[in-house]
């Protein structure tokens, strides 16, 4: 007659029970017992909040009528981003940097005019 364990290994192996399991992988085990408050802390107050700045991003927001109808949003995808990063009338316009540095280029190459006056007269410094 066969034994058991000639029959189904997979049923042998198992035969140690839960027990035999968590004393084998128990350094696994406090391992991840340790790491786990980390974690949950991480994903709840750094992952989760990102996360969801990101979908409101994405949205056409309007506070007070989404108080009162939560479907009050609508979805525009990066248009937000889009808008802020490329806009009109935004400091880092490229036409806006090019006509100003243009204008400084100009400024700065022509020749100045001889006051007259000893260096420091004028420029609010006393001396005594």
């Amino acid at each position: 007659m066969a034994t058991e364990t000639t029959r189904d290994p997979a049923r042998a192996a198992h035969r140690g029970g839960f027990r035999a399991w968590v004393a084998r992988h128990r350094d696994s085990l406090e391992g991840y017992a340790f790491v786990l408050p980390f974690l949950v802390a991480y994903i709840l107050f750094l992952i989760y909040p990102f996360g969801r700045g990101v979908w409101i991003a994405m949205h056409d927001w309007n506070l007070l009528a989404v108080v009162f109808n939560p479907d009050a949003k609508q979805m525009i995808g990066f248009e937000n981003f889009r808008e802020m990063l490329w806009g009109r009338g935004l400091a880092w316009d490229l036409p806006f940097h090019r006509d100003r540095l243009a204008l400084e280029k100009r400024a700065d190459q022509q020749p100045r005019a001889h006051q007259g006056h000893r260096r420091g007269a004028g420029d609010g410094c006393r001396r005594g």
